[in-house]
């Protein structure tokens, strides 16, 4: 990467493999919203914490964390993914502190322990230790750390499947009534219609569970301190004849012009949409 585009946002992918416990861990609306709230927290609470080392970064960061559960084939498979800026808000308030190492932001097994001792004993207190086999606290648990430039490229691929389900009507290929096949990344796979429906069942989250959550300096309660972060680093960009970023909203992102689906053409008056009636509180 060169210097002059140095990266400004990294990405962390913290994975349990194989934590189906007598496939329990995924069964039921109860052990779901307890479990997985878990891991989100022990991920984000794992980079606040090693990010809080002066050895690292030394200040306070942003922590975006998404939950994702399946593979292509749809096998459980709970990982979180996070993206949090590279550097953080010193102590005083007054300052943006830069990691001490360029490339190397955050030590990975450092990230890997803490998550792995946070989730250990969330799952002890909860009554959940038992539900993963042995074998699975006892092995090494991966972390995958990357530096993901300005960050938008990330956002873009997390947020193509992060609010869908399982799989799609388009990548099933079969269905005769006793086995369904379906397309994946290395080749088609060929289930029985139990052990698909199984499998999809797993990663159904109990109503308004919230797959993406903010902490550190992006949590809600921060965000005094996330408007001396944005001043001290406007002021930065000022000082240095650099333009700023744009801070996107919703408004700002344009939105492609609505086509017909027959024939792909551009309306010449516009549709325009119905606001939906709002709902009780």
């Amino acid at each position: 990467m060169a210097r002059e585009t140095a990266p400004i946002a990294a990405a962390v992918q913290l994975r349990i493999r194989d934590l189906h416990g007598a496939g329990g861990f995924a069964g039921g609306d109860a052990v779901s919203s307890t479990g997985h709230p878990i891991l989100i927290r022990a991920a984000a609470r794992a980079v606040l914490e090693v990010a809080g080392d002066r050895r690292f970064v030394g200040g306070l960061t942003g922590v975006m964390a998404m939950l994702h559960t399946c593979t292509r084939t749809m096998i459980f498979h709970p990982h979180v993914h996070i993206v949090f800026p590279v550097g953080g808000l010193g102590e005083d308030g007054s300052s943006w502190i830069k990691p001490r190492k360029r490339r190397y932001i955050l030590p990975s097994y450092a990230v890997s322990k803490i998550f792995r001792e946070e989730v250990e004993r969330e799952f002890r207190r909860e009554g959940l230790y038992d539900l993963v086999p042995k074998k699975d606290w006892c092995r090494r648990w991966r972390t995958k750390m990357m530096l993901v430039g300005t960050g938008e490229k990330v956002l873009l691929y997390l947020s193509r499947y992060l609010f869908r389900v399982a799989i799609s009507n388009e990548r099933i290929l079969a269905y005769d009534g006793a086995r369904v096949t379906f397309k994946a990344k290395a080749a088609p796979v060929t289930l029985d219609v139990e052990e698909f429906i199984r499998r999809f069942l797993q990663h159904v989250l109990p109503k308004g569970f919230v797959k993406v959550r903010y902490f550190g300096l992006w949590a809600s309660a921060c965000r005094p301190k996330l408007e001396k972060a944005r001043r001290i680093l406007n002021d930065h960009h000022a000082a240095i004849g650099k333009k700023p970023p744009p801070t996107a909203t919703a408004e700002s992102v344009p939105r492609p012009a609505p086509r017909c689906p027959k024939c792909g053409g551009a309306y010449e008056n516009p549709p325009v949409a119905i606001p939906r009636a709002r709902g009780p509180p």
